[in-house]
């Protein structure tokens, strides 16, 4: 049971680079004025079905460290950094569903869209480093 919080986190922040890969072709027309086509609704399912896997599986390894009587100090950083990135995936979702619900042409609003959810990328390969650390010391 306790591999499948890493497996299916590694999966769904897999998907979350794919997502974020759709989400450069908008990068490239807005910013760098070059053609891209930009599959919009398929990168605001995929990047919703992202997140909230992402949030299920934050429950779900707070329920391993608790099934397993785990002690929480040993994945403090683990912990924190996931606490980050629960706050960059709350801030990428509404800004995303905004712009989807709303739109119009804007820059600002996608780019940091897109930065939040970069930020959010990088803070799930800390996750999953800490995470392996952890899973090597059990």
């Amino acid at each position: 049971m306790i591999y499948l919080h890493p497996a299916f986190q590694l999966l769904f922040l897999l998907l979350s680079a794919y997502v974020f890969f759709l989400g450069t072709r908008r990068f490239l027309s807005l910013h760098l004025k070059r053609k891209a086509a930009f599959p919009r609704k398929r990168h605001a399912r995929l990047g919703i079905a992202a997140i909230a896997a992402l949030y299920a599986g934050m429950m779900g390894g707070s329920l391993v460290v608790d099934a397993r009587g785990l002690d929480p100090v040993m994945g403090a950083t683990h912990g924190a950094a996931a606490a980050v990135m629960a706050v960059l995936m709350g801030l990428g979702a509404a800004s995303g569903l905004f712009l989807y619900y709303r739109p119009k042409p804007r820059k600002k609003l996608p780019l940091a869209h897109g930065i939040a959810n970069l930020l959010m990328l990088a803070t799930g390969i800390v996750l999953a480093a800490s995470g392996a650390s952890i899973l090597l010391s059990l």
